[in-house]
């Protein structure tokens, strides 16, 4: 993953394409690698080199960011809405099985986003007994620019975000009327714990509030807890304890 110094290299690079009024504060180093210390260091240094040659100002964390995707995902060989729909019109023509020579094939299975799309109008079936061409190819355009979009969205958020998404999700789980989430991270709970200054340290920040709360339980420690150990909340139905900041 990007270091600190990783990110200073390329400060120096977009400096050298955009010189500085001013000098740049520690806290503006700190915050871009807090925001892009989950991305490899030749990936980052590729994103920084792609933004000068593309951008016409400093690029800001979110440009870098969607960049260094972009070039981890090749957004560049990913095909566009148009040529999703013409293969999924050249696999529609083939049979769904067949045999030759004694060998049995079937129709090869398409990529996960363009399975998404066909599957939001209906599938394979649907599309099938469907006699309105145009219609059928303008919403399956829609979906599939907004699956991509979605998907590209979601790979761009730093990983402490996607996990805190992800466990805000209400889960099929439900105990007395009431749905429980949940996000455990005991990785990073343990990280957290042994950067801690002193064990002590664990015992503070503590805050019990009373009253009917759901029922949840979270066991993380995010990045920008750095130093002060894990973040704990829970809810038990008539209070909720919490440790953070």
């Amino acid at each position: 993953m990007a270091s600190k110094e990783t990110v200073r290299d390329c400060f120096k690079m977009l400096d050298t394409n955009w010189p500085p009024k001013e000098a740049h504060t520690e806290e503006t180093y700190e915050l871009y690698w807090r925001c892009l210390g989950d991305i490899p260091d030749g990936i980052l240094e590729a994103a920084t080199v792609h933004c000068v040659t593309t951008k016409t100002f400093w690029p800001r964390v979110a440009e870098l960011r969607k960049a260094a995707f972009d070039i981890m995902c090749d957004r560049a060989g990913q095909l566009t809405a148009g040529e999703a729909w013409a293969l999924v019109a050249r696999v529609a023509r083939m049979p769904r099985r067949w045999g030759y020579a004694g060998h049995r094939f079937k129709r090869p299975p398409l990529p996960e986003a363009i399975q998404k799309a066909l599957d939001a109008i209906g599938g394979w079936r649907r599309l099938g007994d469907s006699d309105h061409y145009a219609a059928d190819r303008a919403r399956f355009l829609e979906a599939y620019g907004a699956f991509v979009k979605r998907d590209a969205e979601t790979r761009q958020m730093l990983p402490e975000v996607r996990e805190l998404a992800k466990a805000l999700r209400w889960t099929d789980r439900n105990w007395r009327g009431e749905m429980i989430h949940r996000m455990i991270n005991l990785g990073s709970v343990w990280r957290g714990l042994c950067g801690m200054s002193s064990r002590r340290e664990f015992f503070r920040h503590w805050s019990i509030y009373w009253g009917w709360t759901r029922f949840w339980l979270h066991l993380w420690t995010p990045i920008w807890h750095e130093g002060r150990g894990p973040y704990v909340s829970m809810g038990l139905g008539c209070l909720a304890v919490m440790r953070g900041y």
